[in-house]
């Protein structure tokens, strides 16, 4: 039976990461609090002063269960706790979420790294050069040539070491090698030659692989000269300082390797980006599941105490009718059978009872588990009753559409997706040939016999060089075969392709979650009708009963057994109920907006 019911009250159209983003927030609030208003510390003495007194199930617990468990009262802590107050708590306390928290703040700072590569990078040196040669001299053989003497008797001898000219002699001698000294090196009549170089460089790397770099140096060196006057003289003209400039740009172009949207850095940012959105996604799944289990353990709670009430409120009939029974047997007025078969349902309740409250303080210390509160902690469900008699129909369609839009599965199998196709295109851009342009230009001032007084003037006159150069470069590459890149190609086709497979999956599941989810919920509100039908109509039952049974026509047995089947119609009706609450809950995770429901619900 198809639904066509229109929602109660507008529904917020707000993403989920707004809203998950509201849910955060309240789990970083202090324990205790949930729309603005702080969580009683004592239960027991809040409900005194609204005019409640005791909790039944309460003192039942601690008469039953801690007395015969030898537990002293004073230990247990008695915790009061919507339904609000336990989604909180769950999250906040929820190591997995606190985990891919942990992981959300490492993508952050993965993608600050990556914007990090388009900053300016700054480089300054400072270097200082000197060099000198000292003077050396050693004495070695020296060969000397003959000396010859003509008919004049001239005597002459050529110098090999000297040059080629002839000395004059008084008379011969023959060839041979004589001690000599000989400068081995001479150091300069100028001094040291010291030099001093200051530097600062600027590279950027800009979007689509482009880069720039710009240098300017600052150079001292001061050139000497040497004059002779009579004898040596060393001067200066004492203007060292020149400024050497360079600038240059590379650009790769259209069609090639590192051009565009797919330059290394360019993909690594946007790879960040994304990985950001993964682990944001990963928390709105975590967040999505545990709201779910919360509500789940939330509202078995309140089951198994509304299941202990009626237990007790019947009990209580039944208790009075059993001891007018026993007031008649005992003046003979009803027979044994009539007794037992009273005593018999009287064990009967009583047992249900003993179940019931086992089953709450099972359900008690399964949300405690949940929560991650003290072992001893006992819960208490309060102000529910607003939210049991709420109704949030929703029509398939709409489900399912809202379902793909939200469901955070589908949402990070989507970031999966476009990562992949992001990998799996740059893969495809890497396969064409390297080709970039640059451009360079230098700015150089000479130093040849002079240059500036100070740094300062040599800086200011850096665009009045000595000397220009420019410098243009068309640059081609192109791998042979490129195995390398071909087989990185068909990894990212193949891990695109299994990436759109899983999304696929994922959609079709999520859709398969919402259609079941739908269903159950439209079953679990016909049984909800057909159990208060049934509920109203043991209810008149037992009050027709109850009427005939003060004019004699029926026994205090058939009215407690209409009583038992009043508790059975009501037990039936608070089951299916609280299904129906669960089959909501399951509904919205299905579609992913459950975190949407609390964000509205604290802003109340």
């Amino acid at each position: 039976m198809p639904i066509a019911m229109k929602p109660a009250r507008n529904q917020s159209r707000a993403t989920l990461p707004g809203i998950a983003c509201i849910v955060f927030a309240l789990a970083l609030m202090p324990a205790g609090m949930v729309s603005g208003q702080p969580q009683p510390q004592n239960p027991g003495e809040s409900a005194k002063q609204a005019g409640v007194g005791k909790l039944p199930i309460k003192a039942a617990l601690e008469q039953k269960f801690l007395a015969e468990r030898g537990r002293s009262a004073d230990k247990v802590q008695w915790l009061e706790i919507d339904q609000g107050q336990s989604a909180l708590t769950a999250l906040r306390r929820n190591l997995s979420i606190q985990s891919t928290q942990l992981s959300k703040d490492l993508s952050a700072a993965a993608l600050q790294q990556a914007l990090a590569l388009f900053d300016p990078v700054v480089t300054l040196s400072a270097a200082r050069d000197r060099s000198f040669v000292i003077n050396r001299t050693l004495t070695d053989l020296e060969f000397r040539g003959p000396i010859t003497c003509d008919a004049s008797g001239v005597c002459t001898r050529t110098l090999a070491t000297k040059g080629v000219f002839s000395m004059t002699f008084d008379q011969g001698r023959a060839a041979g090698f004589a001690p000599t000294e000989i400068e081995a090196s001479k150091s300069s009549p100028t001094g040291d030659n010291i030099s001093e170089t200051y530097s600062g460089q600027m590279s950027m790397l800009f979007p689509k692989g482009i880069t720039a770099f710009a240098t300017d140096s600052l150079i001292y060196k001061d050139n000497k000269f040497l004059e002779n006057i009579g004898f040596d003289v060393v001067g200066s003209y004492g203007r060292p300082w020149t400024n050497q400039f360079n600038a240059g740009i590379t650009a790769p172009l259209p069609g090639s390797r590192f051009f565009g949207d797919y330059a290394a850095a360019d993909v690594a940012l946007r790879i960040a980006d994304t990985g950001q959105q993964t682990a944001f996604w990963q928390i709105a799944s975590l967040i999505n599941d545990t709201l779910l289990q919360v509500e789940q353990g939330y509202w078995n709670l309140v089951l198994r105490k509304k299941i202990y009430e009626a237990t007790v409120e019947t009990r209580e009939r039944v208790r009075a009718l059993a001891a007018k029974t026993d007031r008649l047997f005992a003046s003979q007025e009803a027979t044994r059978y009539d007794k037992a078969k009273v005593d018999a349902q009287t064990s009967t309740l009583r047992r249900q009872e003993q179940e019931a409250l086992n089953n709450y303080l099972a359900a008690s210390n399964a949300l405690t588990n949940l929560l991650d509160l003290d072992k001893d902690t006992i819960l208490l469900p309060a102000c529910y009753e607003a939210r049991l008699a709420e109704s949030a129909p929703i029509e398939r369609q709409e489900a399912l559409q809202q379902g793909a839009e939200r469901n955070p599965r589908i949402r990070l199998a989507e970031v999966n997706r476009s990562i992949a196709a992001v990998l799996h295109e740059q893969s495809r851009v890497q396969l064409g040939p390297d080709l970039s342009a640059t451009a360079s230009f230098s700015r150089n001032q000479s130093n040849s016999v002079f240059g500036y007084d100070n740094a300062l003037e040599a800086f200011g006159q850096v665009m009045k060089p000595d000397s220009k150069t420019q410098n243009y470069s068309l640059n081609y590459t192109r791998p042979w075969d490129n195995r390398a890149a071909n087989a990185n190609f068909l990894q990212a086709a193949a891990r695109l392709r299994q990436q759109e497979i899983l999304l696929g999956q994922t959609r079709r599941s999520v859709a398969s979650q919402v259609t079941l989810a739908v269903t159950n919920l439209q079953s679990a509100r016909q049984r909800t009708e057909l159990a208060s039908q049934s509920r109203d109509l043991a209810a008149r039952v037992f009050e027709r009963a109850e009427r005939q049974r003060t004019l004699g026509v029926v026994s205090d047995f058939e009215v407690i057994v209409k009583s038992i089947e009043l508790l059975n119609a009501d037990l039936e009706y608070q089951t299916t109920l609280l299904g129906r609450k669960i089959s909501e809950a399951a509904v919205h995770a299905a579609i992913g907006s459950l975190a949407q429901r609390y964000g509205e619900g604290s802003g109340k």
